[in-house]
Parts: structure tokens; C-alpha cells; sequence
């Protein structure tokens, strides 16, 4: 977290890592990637030859800091695990947000109201991605307030299917204006 202070990056990093230095997070991750791989879920397998073959599993983890001021920061972050044997990975982005002074998190519902179904539908139906289902869509995954947009985001599987990956679509203000909280509205505020 090059790009902010020491203190508030200490706190963002308690935030976002559980109460946990990053190094602890990094260990616990590692900790519990690995607990899943224990042999009887992966028995030794021999290739044509005889040798064994080793499963390749992978996990990746990032983030970075998309807005910050002395008031308010949003920090994206990415995860990706790969179990070997496995059809495929399965990704994750979430965004924090996070309120310095009151060194809390930032739920949804703390920034933004429910916004309707027919506007969630009529976003995603013109963006051209494909929902199992256009009920029970609130609230998204994940959301991030941007300078002149609500950016919203349901992972894979949580409104579509793997193939057609994560929905994501942007509100601009003339409409996500009147669904932010007085919270969301200070958020924004901030990033004029």
C-alpha cells in the first residue's frame, strides 16, 4: 500500500485481513489452500511411465488501493483458487471499502439502498451479459463507489453461470444518486 500513509495502511490492512498483519493473512491463506489438499482428496496418481504425477494447485491473491483521502478508501481485491484435478479455478474481486475516522468496513447497505430490479435488468440486459435469473439480484457481490458511477458486481455462480463469468455493470449518478445512503453521498462527496 505504497500510496498510503502508514497508519491508514496499517488500519486498511487490519480491515480488509481480518484483524490480521498481512503476513498472518498471507499464513492463514496458505494454511487453509493447503488443508484442502490433504492426500485422500488426491490420491497419488502414475503417469503412463510409472512416475508420480504431481497435482498443480494454485492460489493467487492481490489487491490495490483504487481511492483514498484522509476520510475514505476503496481497496479492490482479487483472488483466484485452483484445486488440481479440479474443471477450473474459481475467481473473486470484492471491494473494501472502508471509513478511516471510524476505522470500520463499509457494508453495501451502509453506502446504497436497494435499487430495483428493472433498473439491475435493464443494465444488465444492455451491457449483453447473461443472468440465470433476473430475481432476488440484490445486493450484489460486491460494490464500488466511483467519481461519477456506482460500480456493482456479482461473482461467478452468485447470478450466472461460470462460462459467462461475473456481471458487472455501472450506474452513472443521474440514476444511483438518489439509492446512496448519507454515508454513500459523503463517500462521493469526498471524490469531487
Amino acid at each position: 500500500m505504497e500510496n498510503v500513509d502508514n497508519a491508514d495502511g496499517a488500519l486498511i490492512e487490519r480491515l480488509i485481513y481480518r484483524g490480521m498483519s498481512f503476513d498472518e493473512y498471507r499464513e492463514h491463506i496458505e494454511h487453509e489452500f493447503i488443508g484442502r489438499l490433504a492426500e485422500g482428496n488426491y490420491p497419488p496418481v502414475k503417469n503412463d511411465d510409472g512416475t508420480d504425477y504431481l497435482y498443480k494447485s494454485t492460489v493467487y491473491i492481490s489487491y490495490a488501493v483504487e481511492y483514498y483521502n484522509d476520510v475514505f478508501v476503496t481497496v479492490k481485491y482479487d483472488d483466484y483458487y485452483y484445486y488440481a484435478a479440479a474443471v477450473h479455478g474459481k475467481p473473486w474481486t470484492e471491494y473494501f471499502l472502508a471509513d478511516i475516522g471510524n476505522e470500520t468496513l463499509l457494508g453495501i447497505s451502509d453506502v446504497l439502498n436497494p435499487i430495483p430490479e428493472n433498473i439491475l435488468k435493464d443494465k444488465i440486459i444492455s451491457s449483453g451479459q447473461k443472468v440465470y435469473s433476473f430475481t432476488d439480484n440484490w445486493p450484489p457481490d460486491t460494490v464500488a463507489l466511483r467519481k461519477d458511477s456506482v460500480f456493482l458486481l456479482w461473482n461467478v455462480y452468485t447470478i450466472s453461470s461460470y462460462a459467462e463469468g461475473a456481471i458487472r455493470i455501472e450506474i452513472e449518478d443521474a440514476v444511483s444518486d438518489a439509492y446512496l445512503t448519507e454515508k454513500g453521498k459523503r463517500f462521493k462527496r469526498s471524490m469531487e
